[in-house]
């Protein structure tokens, strides 16, 4: 979709929009040297590794490998797609998108935004009417009642914009739904339901749980029944805005609450959530209603390494840690901390923090069981680990839970907690540590040298006023027949013809491109060099790479030989060749 944006409209937007000042007022910059430096947004970090840089309107991440232009930065931040974070950058920096569009694409990705909008206006509408049900409905006494009992002030329902949906069949429909559009939105969000004889209202006689995302949009809805309704908790379907195998209820409130992060609890219920924060515990959040998966888990990790799953201590409470356990197992990579802490039977956290304090559930938060402990305590169930047919059928369970976690330390060392525990080496079990694999960033932190056309790319994505010291002829790229000379060759020919673009606007002639990371790659490879040594080395380069692709134009082979071990009739033709691509 990228390419249906005249690469002019993109030139000319990241022109104008400052990076510094974009990223600066999402996340904190200082200054350091030419850069500005941060704790990276997208991952955990305790030491700063997120530069940007004014000159190249492009950031990089030196922890996780997160780069690339404002575009990229607000796709990421935002969880915007390409057109919504083109209009908002465009708007922002007073530009009208351009009508040179393809007619069709054009008009289905307006159309988006515009569905989009519409949607976040009648969730926003609905928010305040179920907020104001909850003050004014005479209805909603027994809610209040509700909440009373379980020690929810009115300052922390605020906080989290608790509401109520009256028990009438069509209340919210009647009150929103003035028009074939209102109802329409009401349907497309799954607040009312289709009935050939009246449209009626999905949430009725409940406690109303508005679910945001980051940016504290109201995107869908947890109610809970007050009466006997059944079932007992009810979210609102999966929409345009709303997937609920991907959201966390609560972590928008958290992530205000508290400037770091550096835990997050993970409990069962909204007003888990709600109890624990009006006792001062603000890291918390719910899973809506479903088992906790990859996206849950991929989630929390951007936001903290540790993560500590507060659950009931029956058996079912039991076998969803083991659920979450085998997925975390997983995706158990070094850095990574995973807990689990049961609650004492007959409780749950609301009702424990209101027993037993703040104080007293922070320390109990503190003897949450390590997932390495969890995993080898839950498989020795049943087994005798005394005999030998025990821990040779205890080392089979726990050879499939760990042959898929990833490469590292923290694999490596419940191998030798295992082998600890049966007497077999990390080799008999069929655990031999297996080479690294090659990161799907293809260069993150200089993890892998380049080549001389990777270098020179690199440079002149970085550099692109090196484009000035090209002299004389370029390589005859196609007999030069190198990896990654196409991206060099591309780069000289877009900064042939428009020489003052900047890294971030040179990236971004990539963005539909299969190519489109390796590119970003080259664009935040760290050299060690000055910008002066650079240039000699770019020049040096170049002139390199002209030589080799006349090498190769006379057949020899793409590394010249030494001036010694040429024939007379080989140095006589490069002298020719020389001479007539003067």
């Amino acid at each position: 979709m990228a390419g249906r944006i005249p690469p002019e409209f993109i030139n000319q937007l990241l022109e104008r929009v400052n990076i510094v000042e974009l990223i600066h007022s999402r996340v904190p910059l200082k200054k350091a040297g030419h850069e500005y430096v941060a704790r990276c947004p997208f991952h955990n970090e305790k030491t700063p590794s997120f530069t940007v840089s004014p000159s190249k309107q492009f950031y990089h991440c030196f922890g996780c490998g997160a780069h690339g232009s404002a575009i990229n930065f607000l796709m990421e931040y935002e969880h915007l797609p390409f057109i919504e974070a083109i209009t908002n950058l465009a708007t922002s920096a007073g530009l009208e998108l351009p009508n040179t569009f393809d007619a069709i694409q054009n008009t289905a990705l307006q159309a988006l935004v515009t569905a989009q909008k519409a949607n976040y206006a009648i969730l926003e509408r609905v928010d305040l009417w179920f907020r104001q049900q909850l003050r004014g409905n005479a209805a909603a006494q027994r809610a209040v009642n509700y909440l009373k009992s379980r020690s929810v002030t009115g300052t922390i329902a605020n906080t989290y914009g608790l509401g109520y949906a009256p028990p009438g069949g069509n209340e919210l429909a009647q009150a929103l739904g003035k028009n074939s559009d209102a109802v329409k939105l009401l349907l497309d969000n799954g607040l009312i339901v289709a009935d050939p004889d009246c449209n009626y209202d999905r949430f009725r006689d409940r406690i109303m749980f508005p679910i945001r995302d980051h940016r504290g949009r109201t995107i869908g809805f947890g109610g809970r029944a007050i009466g006997d309704i059944k079932p007992k908790y009810l979210n609102s379907p999966n929409t345009l805005l709303f997937h609920k195998s991907k959201e966390l209820y609560g972590l928008f409130e958290a992530q205000k609450a508290l400037t770091n992060i550096e835990q997050l609890l993970v409990v069962e219920g909204y007003l888990d959530v709600i109890a624990l924060a009006e006792y001062a515990i603000h890291n918390v959040v719910a899973i809506l209603g479903s088992a906790v998966n990859a996206n849950h888990l991929e989630h929390l990790f951007k936001v903290c390494p540790s993560i500590v799953f507060c659950l009931d201590g029956d058996g079912a409470g039991r076998e969803a840690a083991w659920r979450a356990a085998e997925l975390a197992l997983t995706m158990a990579r070094d850095g990574r901390e995973i807990k689990f802490l049961f609650i004492p039977e007959g409780d749950d956290p609301d009702t424990l923090v209101r027993r037993v304090g703040t104080a007293a559930m922070q320390d109990l938060i503190l003897t949450a069981k390590p997932l390495s402990e969890f995993v080898f305590e839950r498989l020795s169930i049943g087994i005798n680990l005394q005999s030998i047919d025990g821990r040779a059928r205890f080392a089979e369970l726990a050879k499939v839970v760990i042959k898929p976690m990833p490469e590292g330390i923290y694999k490596n060392m419940m191998v030798d907690w295992l082998t600890n525990l049966t007497g077999l080496s990390g080799p008999r079990l069929g655990l031999r540590p297996q080479s690294a694999s090659i990161p799907n960033r293809c260069i993150v932190n200089n993890a892998l040298p380049l080549s001389l056309v990777q270098r020179a790319a690199a440079m002149l994505l970085q550099y692109p006023d090196f484009i000035s010291l090209i002299q004389g002829a370029v390589p005859n790229w196609q007999r030069l027949n190198q990896p990654g000379s196409d991206i060099l060759e591309a780069v000289v020919a877009i900064l042939m013809e428009y020489p003052h673009l900047s890294t971030a606007a040179l990236t971004e002639r990539w963005r539909d491109s299969p190519q489109f990371e390796q590119v970003l790659g080259l664009a935040s490879y760290k050299f060690e060099v000055s910008e002066f040594d650079l240039q000699a080395e770019f020049s040096a380069a170049m002139q390199r790479l002209r030589s080799l692709s006349l090498g190769q134009n006379m057949g020899l082979p793409g590394n010249l030989p030494a001036p010694s071990d040429l024939t007379p009739e080989q140095k006589q033709q490069i002298i020719d060749m020389l001479a007539r691509n003067r």
